[in-house]
């Protein structure tokens, strides 16, 4: 037998690991305790997203947002954000906002 492998360290950010398999890309708790998830997400959802946003196109991040996101494990709908939390609404949308810098 050859010399012993030393083990990989564990990942400082337990969202990493294994998140692929689970679809998810982020995970985290809002203000208000709740647990939201935000889904991987491909091309497909963009379009979806599009097909829904408002004619200014300014609520994109919101669309996109009720596609991805489950909060404690349920889907949200786009009118949903308007009566949100205002901290639960801005942690949500910034990690989706920052893909279109």
């Amino acid at each position: 037998m050859g010399p012993k492998q030393p083990k990989t360290p564990a990942s400082k950010n337990p969202n990493a690991v294994g998140a692929e398999e689970r679809n998810e890309w982020l995970e985290f708790d809002l203000p208000s305790g709740k647990k939201c998830k935000i889904s991987r997400f491909k091309g497909k959802h963009v379009q979806q997203a599009k097909r829904l946003m408002n004619d200014d196109g300014s609520d994109l991040a919101e669309c996109l947002g009720a596609i991805l996101c489950t909060i404690d494990g349920a889907r949200i709908q786009k009118e949903d954000f308007a009566e949100m939390d205002g901290m639960d609404y801005f942690k949500i949308l910034k990690p989706i906002n920052e893909l279109f810098l």
